[in-house]
């Protein structure tokens, strides 16, 4: 499991690399909603899932908060929510996992 790790470790930044000689700066730009936040396992998390699923922490924010304390929080949010979107992905691999055996040793 280590390994497998270790390898998408080494392997993001060649990718990254690669989308930055072929594709030009815009693909290092947080604000390019195409911007890969996240390497889990295989699944890619981007810059529009984190945006898309904090929308609504991010509208209550908007309305709780002045413009500098939203300014201030929006990327503690965002944050938030690419740290929630990895663990659920962990979370469902380990499910996917853990069903898999059991049919295996059930069967």
């Amino acid at each position: 499991m280590l390994r497998k790790y270790i390898y998408y470790a080494l392997l993001f930044p060649v990718m990254l690399s690669c989308s930055y000689l072929f594709c030009g700066e815009d693909v290092l730009n947080k604000n390019n909603l195409g911007f890969i936040r996240a390497v889990v396992d295989e699944a890619i998390i981007t810059q529009d899932e984190v945006i898309k699923r904090s929308a609504a922490a991010i509208r209550e924010a908007r309305s709780k908060y002045s413009e500098e304390e939203f300014a201030k929080n929006i990327e503690k949010i965002l944050e938030y929510t690419l740290e929630e979107l990895i663990d659920r992905k962990l979370l469902v691999k380990e499910a996917q996992k853990g069903i898999w055996y059991g049919y295996i040793n059930d069967g």
